[in-house]
């Protein structure tokens, strides 16, 4: 029996359908606050606009909150047009929140008639000034479009008197910092003088603007009364006078104090630091070791063997050598500078010893890969009545892994830690420990995530 091929075609199998997987859901949409504050800190002007659009659908328009946020966010991206038009939009009222808002916009954008204008419709307006309205406007009377800005400064300032804002720490700083780049010193000296509680940032404006318009004398002599007020200069001001571009015989003192006080960075001021501390063995006031420190960290920095050679050769001269925690310094600016054996001299020159002495010359030893005399410092440091503490231990079971019988040296620091309750260190002396124990240790004890890590990453090293 035959079949026809048009019957065919009814048994032939057909290829299932694949069933369409469901496209994932959409993100969900973040709130338009979200979206404002990310829109300013990424000025992502299309995500601004696209977040009003969102405010204007949604009929968030009248909610004052959303669009005061809206109008800074604006001014961030670049768009200044956009501010003002979402200020004058007729269909919200504007609060004085606002109205400081397009002021900070028109500051941070160097629009200094457009700003005083709004100002001049603000008081039209009859809104009540607030202590926020004023940093703006001084910051356009300071901007660098001075037409008219002198005679809108003293007029400002008048206003901040008649509301009794005027000492406000805010309003008087934002005063001080005007005048000064206007270069009326005297007027920015009134205001100061005028302030009953004086911070430090004022005093420090103050300051930097004696500097930067030449006035080294009463720049000085300001630094000095500030020296003997409750407060204290900070970096700031030392570097408002270091850095200021003024010639004056009393500079060099201001640098002592600097390196004196510790107010210079290591990362950035080693030049600094040791130019001080030059000066200050050419005024013969080496009489603390908190200078002499500071500049030994400065030459490890710089890696100057020379400089730190002279430094030892100063501390050795005006008698400083018997200050433990400068032989400390000592030790360890030869140990980072790579020259051990002077560090070795130091330490056996020292009469007074402390943990610290032991713990620097234990550490660099290791690190120079001297790790049989580190075991030896160790018995030693017993031997003087010195208890090792964690980072002790720590440094030297790093050195018995490179020791011949490494294994018993470790269980037998492994045994002293327990005794002495230093083992309970998880992240100094169980990372060094983890790779003694064996399987059966493991399975029995509960150990840590730190102790598994430190054990799987000493047996890839093996």
């Amino acid at each position: 029996m035959t079949t026809s091929p048009q019957k065919l075609h009814l048994f032939r199998v057909r290829p299932l359908r694949t069933p369409k997987t469901p496209s994932p859901p959409p993100p969900p949409t973040p709130p338009p606050i979200s979206a404002l504050i990310r829109s300013s800190a990424t000025q992502n002007l299309r995500l601004c606009r696209a977040t009003h659009a969102r405010i204007v659908t949604s009929g968030l328009s009248s909610d004052r909150f959303l669009t005061n946020n809206l109008l800074t966010s604006y001014s961030k991206c670049g768009s200044l047009s956009d501010s003002v038009r979402v200020f004058f939009d007729r269909s919200r009222k504007t609060d004085v929140v606002a109205w400081n808002s397009l002021l900070a916009a028109y500051a941070s954008h160097d629009r200094a008639k457009e700003g005083l204008c709004l100002f001049r419709l603000m008081l039209r307006s009859s809104f009540p000034l607030h202590r926020l309205t004023f940093p703006p406007l001084l910051k356009l009377c300071s901007s660098s479009d001075p037409d008219g800005c002198a005679t809108a400064s003293e007029a400002i300032h008048c206003y901040s008197i008649k509301s009794g804002l005027e000492s406000d720490g805010l309003i008087s700083s934002a005063l001080v910092g005007m005048y000064c780049k206007l270069g009326s010193i005297r007027s920015a000296r009134i205001v100061f003088d005028g302030m009953s509680k004086r911070d430090l940032v004022l005093w420090n404006l103050m300051i930097r603007g004696y500097c930067k318009l030449g006035f080294a004398g009463e720049a000085f002599c300001l630094f000095s009364e500030l020296h003997r007020s409750e407060l204290r200069p900070d970096e700031v001001s030392v570097r408002c006078i270091v850095g200021g571009g003024v010639e004056n015989s009393n500079i060099d003192q201001v640098r002592v104090y600097g390196i004196k006080a510790g107010l210079f960075s290591m990362d950035s001021d080693c030049g600094t630091a040791l130019g001080c501390f030059s000066e200050i063995m050419k005024s013969s006031t080496v009489s603390g070791d908190m200078s002499v420190m500071m500049a030994l960290k400065a030459a490890t920095r710089t890696g100057d063997f020379s400089v730190g050679a002279r430094i030892h050769c100063v501390v050795m001269k005006n008698g400083l050598f018997l200050v433990v925690p400068l032989a400390n310094s000592l030790i360890n600016m030869y140990a980072k500078l790579g020259r051990f054996d002077y560090a070795w001299r130091v330490f056996n020159m020292m009469e007074d010893l402390d943990l610290v002495t032991w713990n620097t010359m234990i550490t660099n030893s290791v690190r120079c890969g001297l790790n049989v005399e580190s075991i030896s410092l160790l018995l030693d440091m017993l031997r003087y009545g010195f208890w090792p503490d964690q980072f002790t231990l720590a440094s030297v079971l790093r050195a018995c892994s490179s020791v011949d019988e490494s294994s018993s040296l470790c269980r037998q620091i492994h045994v002293f830690a327990l005794k002495t309750g230093e083992s309970t260190d998880v992240f100094v002396i169980q990372p060094s420990l983890a790779p003694m124990r064996t399987t059966k240790e493991w399975a029995t004890q509960n150990c840590s995530i730190i102790e598994w890590v430190a054990s799987i990453w000493a047996l890839a090293m093996r």
